[in-house]
């Protein structure tokens, strides 16, 4: 079975998992680990690039305290767009880490949205 389903059967079986599975295997035989270097190195300066310009408006430690929420984002992301489903305790030990962030952005006093904007990784 490929990419393109030839019948109702084939389309109700094929699900995204699968895909995946057949997309990356592709993509490693074509291209080898030079796919997922670049991969890599993208999300790398993406998050890289707003980080800087975050500390152009804001103060360097608030840019600090804003990014030390990306644990939160990437459980959210994981859960929302990979499926993942994580323990109990990880849920609860993100609570004081979102608390802890939403302290220091209430209580900043050069706050400006575009800052913590790139701060978080960008509009």
């Amino acid at each position: 079975m490929g990419l393109v389903a030839e019948s109702d059967q084939e389309l109700e079986s094929l699900n995204i998992t699968r895909w995946k599975h057949d997309f990356f295997t592709f993509l490693l035989k074509a291209y080898g680990i030079y796919f997922f270097l670049l991969v890599v190195a993208l999300a790398h300066t993406i998050g890289h690039v707003p980080a800087t310009m975050s500390m152009s408006k804001v103060a360097m430690s608030f840019t600090h305290i804003i990014k030390s929420s990306e644990p939160a984002f990437s459980v959210l992301v994981s859960s929302l767009f990979l499926g993942e489903a994580f323990p109990l305790p990880v849920y609860l030990s993100i609570l004081p880490i979102i608390g802890g962030c939403a302290l220091a952005v209430v209580t900043e006093l050069n706050f400006n949205m575009i800052g913590s904007g790139f701060g978080t990784g960008g509009y």
